[in-house]
């Protein structure tokens, strides 16, 4: 069945207002009913919990909320598959805000770094369209298509996810044409990841092992200030004789 939307939120979709975590995660439910071996979709509260998300074997596809600044806020879609990470951004082409940080809370890898491939997408032609843009990319990748090559015709998007949104049924949005692209990876960026949490360094204090060398996030880890500092497997390590 269709997804019922309050009067606020359906207006929010027909006067050209940016779309909300409810439009966001009603396309996602809807996905993940529709296209079973598709991991993710989760709901994008969940962003900053460090719940589990990805099974690194199958296509992992989700929405992540990008904190850009106190008022400006944008929305992403990731595309994750057997540890290859591809950012699909509508406005952006570099991974901007608190992205890092999400995408790290959603990966949690044991690796020193991860790397995120900008991806060329057509982008957004409205200030208030990178979520609708966001659910045209998602839908196109779920179907199995190509979104770098596709030209969505911007005039008939709202009134297609309202039809999605009425129908439950998620058909892939109206386009005008595919671009030819060289290449559909813009740029690779590497995000470094460091502490117990697993997390880049976020502009806050941290503190480096005088054992190990490796960094903690001072948050994380007990720290007094002393000349020499050791974590807690430097500290539990038995002396060398």
């Amino acid at each position: 069945g269709g997804v019922s939307l309050s009067r606020k939120e359906l207006q929010r979709l027909t006067n050209n207002k940016e779309l909300s975590d409810l439009h966001i995660n009603a396309v996602q439910n809807l996905l993940k009913a529709q296209f079973i071996s598709i991991g993710g979709l989760q709901n994008t509260v969940l962003q900053y919990k460090r719940s589990p998300l990805l099974n690194r074997q199958e296509k992992n596809l989700q929405v992540i909320h990008i904190t850009i600044s106190q008022t400006i806020k944008h929305w992403a879609v990731l595309e994750i598959n057997n540890d290859m990470i591809y950012l699909y951004d509508s406005a952006y082409t570099s991974v901007v805000g608190d992205g890092k940080q999400i995408i790290a809370q959603l990966l949690k890898t044991d690796k020193e770094s991860f790397s995120v491939n900008i991806m060329d997408v057509c982008k957004q032609l409205g200030a208030t369209d990178c979520g609708l843009y966001t659910i045209a990319i998602l839908t196109c990748l779920a179907h199995g298509n190509d979104p770098c090559i596709t030209v969505f015709k911007k005039e008939d998007l709202r009134s297609h996810l309202q039809q999605i949104l009425e129908t439950g049924q998620v058909k892939e949005f109206p386009s005008v044409q595919h671009r030819k692209r060289k290449s559909r990876i813009l740029n690779t960026e590497v995000f470094e990841v460091h502490c117990i949490c697993r997390m880049p360094y976020d502009g806050l204090k941290m503190v480096c092992c005088d054992g190990c060398n490796n960094w903690f996030h001072g948050a994380c880890v007990e720290y007094d200030n002393t000349m020499k500092w050791f974590c807690n497997v430097c500290s539990n390590m038995e002396p060398c004789n």
